[in-house]
């Protein structure tokens, strides 16, 4: 895990506590009201009504933080919204809410919110733990708890929520530490910490999919679309795995791909624990003698002017050298070695791609969308991307 992050320390500091935890839902008759509040009653009806369309807002607000003064008090949520045929109008929405005091720095918490929010989310879609009233009722103890763990050391474990198999919720604050890299299809994650550590078996049914997925080459697509999980779940389920510092998120490795050494290969031609491990991760034949650290530093540093990763392969011989080339490339990426170079297309005339081509739908090119992103929305390959592009005037690649 990045040493930068750092668990709070809540017992020695008093100006980030929570003061209380609230759980709110809308009812179809009585409209947005507080289910739960602990410790009771920290937001009385009179206060609750004058912020309710923030606590329970519009649909167009959903899946986003939303923080309310008021008072004395500052409130941070994350309202969901489920729709299934199994509710009452075919949609449940509810909101999990943090209160502090008005003056509270909250952006450490943040991610605390989102990560409680969207637990609860799965415990309702796998168990209808939130809607279901005899499970419910342990909804009051969890929040107790939550709070009392959070406030005195940072973080908190439920196992076996309500008896539920397969049910846990982990919550840990961290502070001074910038938000989790966005989650995008094109993404690969890879383990930075040996999820072993952790008792998957105590994690959601979506999260053990995902993780038993993960080898460091998949793409976030390819993984959602193996494991039949809706592509917004994945990368949720693979967020909050970033979040824990359990995986990394590097581009896909292709043979068309290009990448170019870092600053940083200079540390590691000094570095002799890091050339150790380099050696161990990159061996192709255990029943070979490992690979060599000159062949191993040599083939890095080919990536350079433009090559490809099948240039590489043709001209360093990696094989012959008992060197896996791609996990090489993986170990180059985590370890801040190698990044990789990426091509944009970019429309001098406002052109989109349209249904007329390969793509499956009209995507604008401004700029911002590479190759990799391309196919991952399309599932085409580079080269049908290069073939459309070719096909339209007035479109030119920015190499970067």
């Amino acid at each position: 895990m990045n040493e930068d992050y750092q668990v709070s320390d809540h017992g020695n500091n008093t100006d980030e506590k929570i003061l209380a935890l609230m759980f709110c839902e809308f009812d179809i008759e009585e409209g947005p009201k507080i289910k739960y509040q602990k410790p009771y009653d920290v937001i009385n009806k009179v206060i609750f009504e004058s912020i309710s369309p923030y606590i329970i807002p519009k649909l167009q607000l959903k899946n986003k933080i939303i923080t309310v003064t008021v008072g004395k008090y500052k409130i941070c949520g994350f309202p969901i919204c489920i729709e299934q045929i199994k509710y009452k109008r075919n949609i449940y929405i509810f909101n999990i809410c943090f209160i502090f005091d008005k003056d509270t720095n909250i952006c450490s918490y943040e991610a605390v919110v989102k990560k409680l929010a969207c637990d609860l989310r799965t415990l309702e879609v796998e168990s209808e733990f939130l809607s279901n009233d005899q499970l419910q009722i342990h909804l009051p103890k969890i929040l107790e708890q939550i709070q009392r763990d959070l406030n005195k050391t940072g973080e908190c474990i439920i196992h076996k929520i309500a008896n539920l198999e397969h049910s846990a919720i982990f919550l840990k604050l961290i502070i001074n530490h910038s938000d989790p890299q966005l989650v995008q299809s094109c993404d690969v994650p890879v383990f930075i910490r040996n999820h072993e550590e952790f008792e998957i078996d105590e994690w959601d049914l979506t999260t053990q999919k995902i993780v038993s997925a993960i080898n460091g080459f998949k793409t976030v697509s390819l993984i959602a679309n193996e494991t039949n999980i809706e592509s917004s779940v994945a990368k949720e389920a693979i967020q909050n795995l970033l979040y824990l510092g359990i995986v990394s998120l590097v581009p896909i490795i292709q043979f068309s791909s290009m990448f170019i050494t870092t600053p940083q290969i200079a540390n590691f031609y000094s570095n002799y624990e890091l050339q150790m491990d380099a050696v161990r991760f990159v061996q192709l034949d255990k029943e070979r003698e490992p690979p060599i650290f000159y062949d191993i530093f040599k083939i890095l540093n080919m990536f350079n002017h433009g090559f490809m990763v099948k240039n590489v392969n043709e001209l360093g011989s990696p094989h012959e050298k008992n060197i896996d080339l791609k996990k090489l490339i993986l170990f180059g990426l985590i370890k801040r070695l190698l990044r990789k170079i990426n091509k944009y297309p970019i429309s001098l005339d406002d052109a989109s791609l349209t249904n007329g081509t390969e793509l499956s739908s009209e995507i604008n090119l401004p700029g911002d969308c590479s190759y990799d992103k391309l196919c991952s929305q399309n599932r085409i390959s580079i080269k049908k991307i290069e073939e459309t592009l070719d096909k339209l005037p007035n479109v030119i690649v920015c190499i970067k």
